[in-house]
């Protein structure tokens, strides 16, 4: 038997025609996936592009790492950002150089393909390390601003094993001697061409330079001269990472 109250109830949810609780909710779900809609773009342009990524072994163990960058950010990028150090199975590995400058500014219209250079040392051999990067612009300010950034994936190759030499043995006669200064002369001005660059590094500077006929002269001819930095004068890895290489150094193998 239906008492009034019942009567009532279901008069003012059925007989009036009042939307039900999952209309309601129904309802609100389309509102919001309207308003929320928009904010997802599926067709979002990338703001740059990667090409070519190349690893390599450098003649001190580490890698060197080189890759193409397009900006299509639609804003000039004067420089790349990398991290000094990345995260690494074993513990961190270092990155040099952390900066490169484009000179000129690269394009952000996609008109031009940027080649990058860096070198990976104490990495993991085999490991595979994420390295982010970003694009920076300066403002009206002057200031460095981000106008776009990416991640490489950069795998370390299983056998980067460092060439062996000795520092200011640059004609690898296994002395050290007047004919090096010269060769390290003829290396600068005549391209004379060499397998162990970096045996004409003799200060260990990261590049060759009168400097280094220089100190090897001051070595034979100056007492007190400090000895050339390690490797010497026994063979060894070069400890410092830079762009000069080792192909082979016969009297070390």
């Amino acid at each position: 038997m239906m008492n009034r109250w019942t009567k009532d109830r279901n008069r003012n949810h059925g007989a009036k025609g009042s939307p039900s609780l999952c209309n309601w909710l129904l309802r609100l779900l389309l509102v919001a996936v309207a308003l929320l809609g928009p904010m997802v773009s599926a067709d979002a342009q990338a703001c740059l592009e990667l090409g070519t990524v190349t690893t390599e072994c450098s003649s001190d163990g580490g890698v060197i790492v080189s890759f193409e960058v397009i900006n299509l950010s639609d804003i000039a990028a004067q420089k790349l950002f990398l991290p000094d150090e990345v995260d690494d199975p074993e513990g961190s590995a270092t990155i040099s150089p952390s900066v490169t400058i484009f000179t000129p500014a690269l394009p952000g219209d996609g008109s031009v393909v940027a080649m990058v250079e860096f070198f990976i040392d104490g990495a993991t051999d085999g490991a595979v390390l994420e390295i982010p990067f970003a694009l920076m612009h300066k403002d009206d300010a002057g200031d460095l601003q981000e106008c776009c950034n990416g991640t490489l994936d950069i795998g370390i190759p299983d056998d980067c094993d460092a060439t062996q030499f000795v520092r200011g043995d640059s004609n690898q006669d296994g002395d050290i001697d007047i004919a090096d200064a010269v060769s390290v002369l003829n290396y600068l001005f005549n391209n004379s061409g060499t397998l162990c660059i970096d045996a004409n590094d003799v200060n260990d500077s990261g590049t060759v330079s009168i400097t280094d006929a220089v100190n090897v002269l001051c070595f034979i001819f100056c007492p007190g001269t400090p000895l050339p930095p390690t490797p010497f004068p026994e063979c060894g890895p070069d400890p410092t990472p830079d762009p000069l290489g080792c192909v082979s150094f016969p009297s070390c193998q």
